[in-house]
């Protein structure tokens, strides 16, 4: 009981920021921060459509690195429809639906990589590394994620913006920006939800560099987190008089509203099959036939490409999260048997379930981009996918195997 007290007392600030993060894309939401970058950014393109392209996808991968992906889909698409919209009046020679679309979802896609709570295959993961005891997973923190992270994430946001250049704008197309576009106004509500939000990211990557730059930052990382997460429940829950009203920043239905009670089912029973899978061994059985697949692979990259294509290319017809709680034993104990450090290649799963470009059901991002502009061709949606699933395995590998060895000594 004292060891379960001890392990609950030291993952304490995890769960926390899980928390605290949930709170914060509450915030953006209600406080419609959300909408407002995303028409702040796309109003900076000044219409070239290029441009426009690149502010899609960074504002959808800026919101998917702390919301939900859907969610940051979401609040992208009243934006590209109205640029389609505005662009088929104007030029029904040259639509923008395809390159619009694939720039929603591939953004969103890739941006909850960026960040330690930016998709929900990291949470598993750590538990992940917990339960098979993975040395590297206590140094894994809010801030050191993002050292890694977000270079990877603007890395395959480059790509996407470079094969949606090339291969799926039209020549020659120019973009008007619709009225609709323009952000709304930044009032009292908007400064109070930003200024929660900045400080929730100052609190978490200050602990974090605190923890790694003090060693006794240790003994008061739970306690620090408690009083922490104790402030900002009162900041958001307290009634506060703003835009002419008296309530609080996050009355009781819109913390409930964000809540996915179906996706929170789905990861229990998934969770519940992996520990199952444990300890009955079956994971380790799984691994011993991808063993076999994978004896080619005689390095550490060629067996990360390895996994990483094939959890990109099966997230492309089965849930991410299935996908990640799938291969995540199999690539521990398939790097145990080979001598490879399992760190690197754990990560990656979790990096490769959310990368599937090609299909409209691989995602749920892709889903909604294409259901919401039916200009989009599927058949370029498959053909430059298909690149972009390649190219991002293969960036990805790359830069896990040189970062994560030196973010994680």
């Amino acid at each position: 009981m004292t060891d379960v007290l001890a392990y609950v007392w030291e993952r304490l600030p995890l769960a926390l920021l899980f928390t605290d993060g949930y709170l914060a894309y509450r915030l953006l939401a209600v406080t419609g921060l959300t909408d407002w970058a995303v028409r702040q950014a796309v109003l900076r393109s000044r219409g070239r459509p290029s441009r426009v392209v690149l502010y899609v996808i960074a504002a959808s991968a800026g919101l998917s690195a702390f919301i939900p992906n859907a969610v940051a889909v979401l609040a992208v698409l009243p934006v590209i429809t109205a640029l389609d919209r505005e662009h088929r009046l104007r030029r029904p020679d040259a639509p923008m639906s395809t390159a619009l679309a694939l720039a929603a979802m591939y953004g969103a896609n890739i941006g909850g990589m960026a960040s330690l709570i930016g998709s929900p295959a990291n949470l598993i993961l750590l538990g992940v590394l917990d339960l098979y005891g993975v040395p590297g997973r206590e140094q894994i923190s809010f801030f050191n994620w993002f050292v890694w992270g977000l270079p990877l994430a603007a890395l395959l946001a480059a790509i996407g913006w470079g094969l949606i250049t090339l291969l799926a704008l039209p020549r020659g197309a120019a973009c008007d920006l619709p009225s609709t576009v323009r952000p709304p106004a930044f009032g009292p509500l908007q400064r109070v939800g930003a200024r929660l939000y900045a400080l929730f990211l100052f609190f978490w990557i200050a602990a974090a560099l605190l923890k790694e730059v003090w060693s006794g930052f240790a003994t008061w990382e739970a306690p620090a987190a408690l009083a922490f997460t104790g402030w900002l429940c009162l900041e958001c829950f307290r009634p506060r008089r703003l835009d002419g009203t008296f309530a609080p920043l996050l009355p009781p239905r819109a913390l409930l509203a964000g809540i996915p009670a179906r996706g929170l089912f789905w990861l229990g029973v998934l969770v519940l099959v992996m520990l199952t899978g444990n300890a009955l061994g079956l994971d380790r059985d799984l691994a011993g036939v991808f063993r076999r697949i994978a004896v080619s692979a005689d390095s550490q990259f060629s067996l990360t490409l390895l996994f990483a294509l094939a959890a990109i290319f099966l997230t492309e017809v089965l849930s991410n999260t299935v996908v990640a709680v799938a291969f995540f034993p199999v690539a521990f104990f398939t790097a145990q048997a080979l001598g490879l450090d399992p760190l690197p290649l754990v990560i990656t799963i979790s990096v490769a379930a959310t990368c599937a470009f090609m299909t409209p059901v691989a995602t749920i991002p892709n889903a909604l981009a294409y259901g919401a502009l039916p200009g989009t061709s599927l058949r370029r949606m498959l053909g430059v996918g298909l690149l972009m699933n390649v190219l991002c395995a293969l960036a990805m590998t790359a830069w896990l195997s040189l970062a994560i060895p030196l973010v994680y000594e």
